[in-house]
């Protein structure tokens, strides 16, 4: 989706592992696990010790064992193409995933109606790009000492705005196949709280507005001149270009629809027709 090219195979297959680690996260904290669990989880990777969960479900142990072992062994790949100790680095990424994960759990359970700002604050982490968009680009075959990574990924411009673009776009697609329902995706609810004279078309019409911003950002940080290598500005910004167009049709990722299928298919299975 994000980066074709052979050569970068080790960080496409990084990429496909971290999704499947985060659409199982996502469901554990969202739906199957306890607040409890929750927290015993989050500690457990606070401390980066797996033994805390040892008490758990087993249905969330293997969750867990599995989320490790994925971590654990994405690590060793990135140290042996680093050449560096990156554990510093990439605990604090996983640390910061897994804490707004636990934020959105305790404002559900406790009811807690957060504002818009503390919405997006934590929707930035939650959107899992500061891991999807760390371990590929640490295996793309380039040497990322701290201050050239630090222009690409987290405290970077680039990084938020990713983030900011995939939680806008999530959000959006969310509230279009909830609405039916009566039910709002969070940052549009949000707005709207802390706006009572708002209308949902003027709430929509304010994300969409971060949204365009946030786009306009994205393709200034991507043409603006750095010391990033090239190919993994383009891997960043083609996250955000690939995520939208699986959330152009509805939720691409959770559902299988025609055009998604029809794309996939044309670029995976089906032939181009060469010309003699």
């Amino acid at each position: 989706m994000c980066i074709f090219e052979p050569e970068f195979s080790q960080s496409r297959i990084a990429f496909a592992k971290l999704a499947t680690v985060a659409v199982v996260l996502d469901d554990l904290y969202d739906t199957h696990g306890m607040l409890g669990e929750l927290k015993t989880i989050t500690e457990g990777v606070r401390r980066w010790d797996l033994s805390l969960i040892d008490d758990l479900p087993n249905n969330i142990k293997i969750a867990c064992q599995f989320f490790f072992n994925t971590a654990n062994e994405l690590a060793v790949e990135v140290v042996k193409k680093q050449g560096r100790d990156m554990t510093a680095i990439l605990k604090d990424s996983w640390q910061r995933y897994f804490g707004s994960y636990l934020q959105e759990a305790e404002w559900i359970t406790t009811g807690h109606a957060p504002t818009f700002n503390e919405y997006i604050k934590n929707g930035l982490a939650s959107s899992g790009m500061c891991i999807l968009n760390l371990f590929p680009l640490l295996l793309m075959g380039q040497l990322l000492p701290n201050n050239t990574l630090s222009q690409i990924h987290s405290p970077s411009k680039i990084q938020e705005l990713l983030e900011l673009t995939v939680r806008v776009v999530d959000d959006l697609i969310d509230f279009e196949d909830e609405k039916e329902h009566g039910e709002m995706a969070s940052s549009i609810e949000c707005y709207m709280k802390d706006n009572p004279d708002s209308t949902v078309e003027s709430a929509l019409n304010h994300i969409k507005g971060i949204l365009h911003l946030s786009l306009e950002g994205l393709n200034r940080e991507f043409i603006k001149q750095d010391s990033v290598p090239l190919c993994c500005k383009k891997f960043t910004f083609n996250i955000a270009r690939g995520l939208q167009f699986l959330y152009k049709y509805g939720d691409g990722i959770s559902i299988s629809k025609k055009e998604v299928k029809d794309q996939i298919l044309k670029i995976l299975v089906d032939q181009v027709p060469i010309e003699e």
